[in-house]
């Protein structure tokens, strides 16, 4: 079995326990109202006393049952307002602890960055100086000398080392930093420039995205059909499984309608992560729209996801549960703040955002890996919140191995594991969450599923525009850059 944590939101769940004992109770108060238990002339026959006995117990038993009724409904609704209470202060905290540490963050690394940047600024009389000249051109001849010489690492070394040992951040710590980061980016990124350029680090993802997005061509969306019948997904395990896998020339998004016993209609719309490290190539679902996501823009793969939804024919109001992985989290979290469609539930593995985002009234289920740096990016947040449950494993307890690579707690396949052991949690709290998620699909058929891919069309191949560099290529020029002179 896997070990997984849970983190729930109970008085929620506890309420709507109480509200349901106070509607059985309400029931069971009228079918002992209903009944004569004491028939006509019943003093009359030889058990008349004991049918005396009977009617007053059934008569005080229900009078209880009604007060009890009363009072379980009371308590239900004193359980959401302590639950209200209770997050507000919650959120307080969160703020208040968020102030302290974007403050501390950002002090350190402005002072860091102001140490370095007065002792450059002392230095340019010295290195711009026909002294300081021959200094600069000496010290660039003797470093690539000694990179020659073999004491000091080359850019082939570096690249090798960090082969070698990246799987060495993937540790709590460094989300834990990562998360710092991003809650006081706003303060570093405006410390930095003097001027309050920025509100928050998604400004900036949206002012780097809306940069790298010029000269790309529009992104299209392309869907192909499998009508196929099938039974609804019937756990969390189910769901995340079908997420399309990562793969470069795979499936980017798969809708699937689904019919239920009534005559109703629920769609599961999966998403997967992103499949390119490139900031606008071909691939829809790269850097760039992560970026443009980030942002809270729909101008790359949110607007992809979005197309794809009205190809499947899903229109405004339709009801739909909403599943992502990593990129993809992001990007049904962003749809399904927007009000547009009926978000019965939603499932997120590996999100750069926190469940929490979405108000706390839409059933969540938020998986997420110790180690994980992609989780990170959701900054300093709150625990449990509303509908929200957080699903917490460890998938590499002894450390992550040699090999693996940094993102390794981030794999879609270690999720998978992840919600097969939150679907063996036999804890009444959890089980009746994670029944909230899966009650839309609960029973359904599925018609049709449809396979969508998102392809940006390459308009710098017909002299329209100008290639985005990849980041491959954007750090071979830095290689090339950095040998420049060796010859």
């Amino acid at each position: 079995m896997v070990q997984v944590s849970v983190e729930t939101s109970q008085f929620g769940t506890a309420a709507a326990k109480l509200d349901g004992i106070e509607e059985g109770m309400a029931g069971l108060n009228l079918r002992l109202s209903t009944p004569a238990w004491f028939p006509a002339n019943g003093w009359l026959t030889i058990s008349g006393p004991q049918l005396g006995v009977i009617s007053l117990e059934a008569q005080l038993l229900a009078g209880g049952m009604q007060s009890a009724a009363a009072f379980a409904g009371a308590a239900a609704e004193h359980l959401l307002q302590a639950q209200a209470w209770y997050e507000a202060a919650d959120r307080a905290a969160v703020e208040a602890f968020t102030a302290v540490s974007d403050a501390v963050v950002s002090t350190v690394v402005l002072s860091v960055v102001s140490v370095a940047a007065t002792g450059a600024l002392a230095a340019v009389p010295l290195l711009l100086s026909p002294a300081g000249i021959p200094l600069v051109l000496g010290t660039l001849a003797t470093a690539g000398a000694l990179e020659q010489a073999g004491v000091l690492p080359g850019g082939d070394d570096i690249v090798a080392w960090w082969a070698d040992n990246q799987h060495l951040l993937a540790n709590p710590l460094s989300v834990l930093l990562v998360r710092s980061g991003v809650s006081a980016g706003d303060e570093i990124v405006n410390g930095l420039t003097g001027v309050p350029l920025f509100t928050s680090p998604n400004g900036v993802a949206g002012a780097l995205a809306a940069a790298f997005a010029l000269g790309t061509g529009p992104m299209l969306v392309s869907g192909a059909k499998r009508d196929e019948a099938s039974s609804a997904p019937s756990s969390i395990a189910d769901l995340v499984e079908a997420i399309p896998p990562t793969d470069p020339d795979g499936t980017n998004a798969t809708i699937t309608e689904y019919v239920r016993p009534d005559g109703s209609t629920v769609y599961v719309v999966s998403v997967a992560g992103t499949s390119s490290p490139g900031l606008g190539d071909e691939n829809g679902m790269d850097n760039l729209s992560n970026l443009a996501a980030y942002g809270g823009s729909d101008a790359q793969s949110v607007g992809a996801v979005s197309d794809a939804m009205g190809q499947a024919g899903i229109t405004a109001g339709d009801e739909g549960v909403f599943v992502g992985y990593s990129q993809g989290a992001l990007v049904v979290s962003e749809l399904a703040k927007t009000g547009t469609w009926d978000v019965a539930s939603v499932v997120l593995a590996g999100s750069p955002v926190h469940g929490t985002s979405l108000g706390g009234e839409i059933p969540v289920t938020q998986l997420e890996h110790d180690g994980d740096l992609i989780t990170g990016l959701q900054g300093i947040t709150p625990g449990a919140q509303g509908d929200v449950s957080i699903v917490r494993r460890d998938p590499f307890p002894g450390g992550v191995p040699a090999g693996e690579g940094i993102l390794a707690p981030h794999a879609l396949a270690e999720y998978q594991h992840t919600a097969a052991g939150y679907d063996e949690v036999d804890d009444p709290q959890v089980a009746a969450q994670r029944d909230e998620v899966l009650a839309p699909v609960h029973g359904a058929t599925a018609v049709t599923t449809t396979d969508f891919r998102f392809e940006r069309e390459p308009v710098y191949a017909s002299g329209g525009g100008i290639r985005p560099m990849t980041p491959e290529e954007v750090f071979d020029c830095l290689q090339e850059f950095g040998r420049f002179g060796e010859d």
